[in-house]
């Protein structure tokens, strides 16, 4: 049966009238009726949004129309041949939080794969989440990313020739890919106008035999002034896959995002021409109520049980104790003691 693609399903949705698109405009709830009386026609729409049709009422006409399931067995068999080399991948989570954990292991796993291009708001830290990609030698090609500087990793072999980062603004990053899941080409943004973002020059790779020597810089942007305001247009950025994590998840694909997690894991998710999630929790088609879905299941094409959950805190801040509080002195920490004294606990 065929999968069917964020193009092929608002297009087919939109031929019909009262039939397939009241049950499929929603998509949380399309496991009830498919109102279309031809028999033939509703087999035909189903293969199409890899449904299978179920004749329930022949005076009626009706079918019943259950989904195949999206959750596969391991993120070995999830990433399978739609990861490929060469490949834009799309990495939700922000720092630490909200990273698909299980999927990066297996993407470093994988020997065969090489020279990706990575789009994620952050990089991670050394030896976790992004950061195992850019461990290995010619797995990650370019990065696109906000901000990198907890990775040293990354550091060195951006400075030292072996790798390309071309730095985007984090709400311009997610605004591409908010575009390309919404199907727009491009959009301006007032974000970095009148900057060398705009102008052009931003080092995207280092000299491997000249240090701090710039091999390739980031070309002009497309500038257009609207009121009196000069604004950059920025082009949509779809990927060839999109990995994200979510706390929970249906059969269907419906996903919930837990607290900061959300990020920019919808927007990830809407960017992909194939699109693999992970789930610390996965529940039945029809318990999650339409309400506290975040991203509904027809942008997501695999789920995978969520294996690796460690939530690493990144920047791990303890409260000092009394001990070290008392040991504090000079006159910085007389005059604090002295004005704690005027507040009363």
């Amino acid at each position: 049966m065929m999968q069917v693609s964020r193009t092929m399903f608002r297009s087919t949705v939109s031929r019909h009238r009262g039939g397939l698109s009241a049950v499929l405009a929603k998509t949380t709830v399309m496991d009830r009726w498919c109102a279309i009386p031809n028999k033939g026609r509703c087999y035909k729409d189903c293969e199409y949004f890899n449904l299978v049709p179920r004749c329930v009422s022949s005076s009626t006409g009706h079918h019943d129309v259950q989904q195949l399931s999206k959750v596969v067995g391991s993120a070995e068999e999830a990433l399978g041949t739609d990861l490929k080399s060469g490949q834009m991948v799309a990495i939700g989570g922000f720092g630490l939080g909200g990273i698909p954990e299980t999927l990066l292991q297996e993407v470093a796993r994988r020997k065969d794969v090489q020279n990706l291009t990575i789009a994620s708001l952050t990089a991670s830290v050394d030896g976790f989440g992004i950061g195992l990609l850019l461990e290995s030698e010619g797995k990650v090609k370019r990065i696109m990313s906000s901000y990198v500087g907890e990775n040293k990793t990354l550091e060195r072999r951006f400075f030292g020739g072996d790798l390309e980062v071309e730095l985007v603004p984090q709400g311009t990053l997610a605004a591409r890919w908010r575009a390309a899941g919404s199907g727009m080409p491009a959009f301006f943004t007032p974000t970095g106008a009148g900057t060398i973002y705009a102008h052009g020059g931003v080092p995207l790779r280092y000299s491997r035999e000249t240090p701090m020597q710039v091999d390739l810089a980031s070309l002009p942007k497309t500038v257009q002034v609207f009121g009196g305001q000069e604004y950059v247009m920025e082009e949509s950025l779809p990927a060839d896959v999109s990995l994200v994590k979510a706390y929970k998840a249906d059969t269907r694909g419906n996903l919930v995002f837990r607290g900061t997690s959300r990020n920019a894991n919808p927007d990830v998710a809407m960017a992909g021409k194939v699109c693999i999630a992970e789930a610390e929790h996965i529940v039945e088609a029809g318990q999650l109520q339409p309400d506290e879905i975040h991203l509904p299941g027809v942008y997501v094409d695999k789920v995978i049980h969520s294996k690796c959950n460690e939530k690493r805190i990144e920047r791990l801040r303890m409260k000092e104790t009394e001990t070290a509080v008392q040991q504090f002195t000079g006159g910085r920490a007389r005059i604090m003691r002295r004005a704690a004294k005027e507040f009363k606990t």
